[in-house]
């Protein structure tokens, strides 16, 4: 049963059991205390489980620590919205944390709610030293509602955000599972949210900090998608499907799904039906093809 306005501290790891104590520490010194953290262990081999179990015995939050098999990201936070008691929903990764004053920031927001009824709200993420990752809002704008496709089309503001979700809303947008591969970008959550309507209130207000490590899933994004084609193509072709996407940006989507479609044991048949014959899908394979090349040469290069 979630419970009203308690934020759920959603954190998947996978070998990171070094750098869970500066998350743990952003935690314990938070201004505002009304949240649970949950760690979803993906079948680590590292001992993560040894330093929770040392966060546990402080008891000095809230933790509901499980371990998995390893499934991939995408698979733990579906499992961190099945045990998820909080009515909002809130992904940090290992690898980051929190400003102090983070959470008392993002329940001023969810305070004001009750009017506005928000879907979520997006803040930004940082660098250690305070420099804000992703483009600026614009001029004289610093804040805005929009679903995640308008933040992108319409208001122009790129690179990734601290978002915080109504859980139920995620649940309605889980990561379909049973396909045996080990990736899908959060893009696919994120997109179906925006088919939904769903409006986030973005804030030109950073409260996240971000390292990106050599070797994670952002650092191996081409490499992770060539591995599971099947996440890649059906976040691309969803993207395309987002009625309020412009064209061209639906020709980019087309032409990614047909970028990691050639690793796909399947027919051109059973390709062109998945995405329902689309014209639009069919005039960007060439482009799709032209990527794909790319990728190989890029690929061959860091080897």
């Amino acid at each position: 049963m979630k419970s009203s306005n308690l934020i759920t501290i959603f954190t998947p790891t996978y070998n990171r059991a070094t750098l869970l104590g500066r998350l743990y520490d952003s935690l314990i010194n938070q201004s505002f205390n009304n949240f649970e953290w949950i760690i979803v262990d993906d079948g680590s081999s590292d001992n993560t489980e040894e330093v929770v179990q040392t966060f546990l015995k402080e008891d000095k939050l809230a933790i509901t620590y499980v371990k998995q098999q390893n499934s991939g990201k995408h698979i733990a936070i579906n499992t961190g919205l099945d045990h998820a008691q909080g009515e909002w929903f809130f992904i940090v990764d290992s690898d980051d944390y929190l400003i102090p004053d983070a959470l008392k920031i993002v329940n001023e927001y969810l305070a004001k709610n009750t009017t506005y009824n928000y879907d979520g709200f997006a803040f930004r993420r940082a660098y250690e030293g305070g420099t804000s990752i992703g483009g600026e809002f614009p001029e004289g704008i610093q804040e805005f509602a929009a679903t995640i496709i308008e933040r992108t089309v319409k208001y122009r503001v790129s690179g990734d955000m601290a978002e915080v979700f109504k859980t139920d809303l995620l649940r309605e947008c889980k990561f379909d599972e049973g396909f045996n591969e080990k990736f899908c970008a959060e893009g696919l959550m994120l997109n179906r949210t925006a088919k939904l309507g769903a409006k986030l209130l973005y804030i030109d207000q950073y409260i996240y900090i971000c390292e990106y490590l050599p070797g994670g899933l952002t650092d191996n994004s081409v490499g992770n998608r060539r591995r599971s084609p099947k996440y890649a193509t059906m976040v691309y072709k969803e993207l395309a499907e987002v009625r309020s996407l412009p064209i061209k940006y639906k020709l980019k989507a087309y032409s990614n799904y047909w970028r990691f479609s050639f690793f796909i044991n399947c027919s051109w048949y059973e390709k062109i039906r998945n995405i329902n014959g689309s014209f639009l899908g069919l005039i960007s394979l060439p482009f799709g093809y032209i990527m794909k090349l790319k990728d190989d040469f890029n690929l061959k290069k860091i080897k």
